[in-house]
């Protein structure tokens, strides 16, 4: 079995962590891969912490009432994050944050977007316990 070697110091794989004080719960997620964007896998294909996603289909949060998870940490689920590598991704199931405080600010500077209208709500709305705070 071949042993490999990866760079990671490279500058794509070093995020701060988006929790304030560490995460409460965790619970794992089945992450759809596919439906990600570049926004949220980095260029070497690891998924960046700090992903609001919908927990019972791993999808990214959309609309209030969505039962919120958050990435904890990058973890790699492709081989890169174009279209074709993303929808050749595996639905891995991934540790996520249930409750949790979140500095809003570096979300948004770890994917390069600001959340959307639809993130917002969903992580703001009845019973979701990730809290978000700005700097």
């Amino acid at each position: 079995m071949p042993i490999t070697v990866e760079d990671t110091n490279a500058a794509d794989l070093l995020y701060p962590s988006p929790f304030i004080q560490g995460v409460e719960h965790t619970q794992h997620v089945k992450v759809n891969v596919p439906t990600l964007t570049a926004f949220e896998v980095d260029a070497r294909g690891f998924l960046k912490p700090g992903v609001p996603l919908k927990i019972d289909t791993g999808a990214l949060a959309t609309a209030a009432g969505d039962q919120v998870a958050m990435t904890i940490e990058a973890i790699k689920v492709a081989a890169g994050n174009s279209g074709a590598q993303l929808a050749a991704a595996a639905l891995p199931f991934i540790a996520c944050a249930t409750m949790a405080q979140a500095n809003l600010d570096v979300i948004e500077d770890i994917l390069g977007r600001v959340l959307t209208a639809g993130e917002l709500a969903a992580i703001r709305g009845a019973g979701s316990r990730i809290s978000l705070t700005t700097t």
